[in-house]
């Protein structure tokens, strides 16, 4: 799922079937994960994945939902940067060098990593790091901790996928086949521009 919230950004979020229920992971802030999407409007697309591999993909998003839920108190880290994550077995997220957390878009691509889908070729991704110091700001609502985190992780050198990025990935997924940023990014900006307006409609 790919939408525009009431902040201006991007969000992105997994939709999944469990107990015979549609569900929709999504990490929404710091320590927040939702398993509900309510949001208005957005976009939605099937990445194509070994049939397998779907199954271990929802099983994990039901794992990670219930760690989650089930720990006191709850608590998941907001970062941008992104070179591999995943989570355990037990939903425990398990963080590549130099992320501090996941961004919605993480959140994504590390469930994904973790039953053995890479997304995203990160080879040759850019670090953007005037762009993405400009957008700090923008997750003021989330407090200055998480501000200054995610500041660290961008003067670090951090590879940001975009939410918009992510969604075109699925888009254009293909088994064993990672999508590089050259070949996503005039899509990733189109879309970008193409929900600026969104309503729902």
């Amino acid at each position: 799922m790919l939408c525009r919230t009431d902040h201006g950004n991007l969000h992105a979020g997994l939709f999944y079937t469990a107990e015979g229920e549609q569900r929709f992971l999504h990490l929404a802030s710091q320590d927040v994960l939702l398993n509900a999407w309510d949001l208005e409007g957005g976009i939605w697309v099937n990445a194509i994945i070994d049939p397998i591999q779907e199954m271990g993909f929802a099983e994990m998003c039901a794992i990670i939902w219930e760690n989650y839920t089930t720990r006191f108190p709850r608590h998941f880290d907001y970062g941008v940067h992104w070179n591999g994550s995943t989570f355990d077995k037990d939903g425990v997220p398990q963080l590549a060098d130099g992320a501090q957390g996941m961004s919605c878009a993480s959140f994504v691509l590390s469930v994904f990593e973790s039953v053995g889908v890479t997304l995203v070729d990160m080879t040759n991704w850019p670090t953007r790091k005037l762009e993405d110091l400009q957008m700090v700001s923008a997750f003021s609502f989330m407090g200055l901790p998480v501000q200054k985190r995610i500041l660290g992780e961008i003067i670090g050198g951090a590879l940001r996928v975009r939410p918009q990025e992510m969604f075109v990935a699925c888009e254009m997924s293909r088994p064993l086949e990672p999508v590089a940023f050259e070949d996503l990014q005039l899509r990733a900006n189109e879309l970008d521009a193409g929900l600026a307006h969104f309503d729902g409609d």
